[in-house]
């Protein structure tokens, strides 16, 4: 099964769930336009790791955890838009993917799942501590690919390689090593037990290979 097919299968999930969180659940005028426009955006041509393969992946890491995430269907709304609005060249896709998500769920989902749902997207920056669990776990979710194997681990580098077509070799490899040194100098990478259980370990190691790669070619790889 392909990705496409794979993404398809799944719009009965997102429908349901969207539905089930409504203010009026037995309205379902809107869930096909606002399905349309999340399988539009992952479908841009400019992206190669920020797609529907990368949503997928990410809801299967969280059904992983399904029974230890306190707020469950916050944290999944939130991975299904988490990237949504993805410029390569911006800072701000994440409070652009807030902007967003609040135009569709603006008076059809709940202030406060709104309000929720909008902090778990914000706290995919990576820079803030979690505020809760929920938040814990969105970011973990978001950066389990990094646990990969090998194999995966460096495809994954070569689709974001080429989403930053505008940085030249040594300044993107630059940044993808200051990335790695900053999760590596962390006393633990994921906040979660689940995860850092999970991933701990074969993340760490792949980040010190990539790096250690980088310095024996004496070269950027990229």
């Amino acid at each position: 099964m392909n990705s496409e097919q794979e993404w398809n299968n799944n719009k009965n999930r997102f429908c349901s769930l969207w539905i089930s969180q409504q203010v009026d659940p037995e309205d379902t005028t809107h869930v096909e336009s606002v399905w349309q426009i999340i399988s539009d955006k992952y479908a841009e041509p400019s992206r190669h790791y920020h797609t529907k393969t990368h949503i997928l992946d990410c809801l299967k890491q969280l059904d992983s955890a399904k029974h230890q995430v306190p707020d469950f269907k916050a944290v999944e709304l939130a991975t299904w838009f988490h990237d949504a609005v993805y410029d390569p060249t911006a800072k701000d896709n994440e409070a652009q993917s807030v902007v967003l998500f609040k135009k569709l769920a603006d008076g059809i989902l709940p202030e406060e799942l709104i309000q929720k749902v909008s902090d778990l997207i914000i706290a995919t920056l990576h820079i803030d501590q979690p505020a809760d669990l929920d938040q814990a776990f969105m970011l973990d979710i978001d950066l389990s690919s990094i646990a990969g194997t090998w194999q995966r681990f460096t495809r994954d580098n070569s689709d974001l390689r080429k989403e930053v077509k505008h940085l030249d070799c040594k300044e993107y490899c630059q940044k993808k090593i200051g990335f790695f040194k900053m999760l590596l100098d962390k006393e633990r990478i994921f906040f979660t037990d689940f995860f850092h259980e999970a991933c701990e370990q074969k993340a760490r190691l792949n980040m010190e290979n990539f790096i250690r790669f980088q310095a024996l070619t004496e070269k950027c790889n990229c």
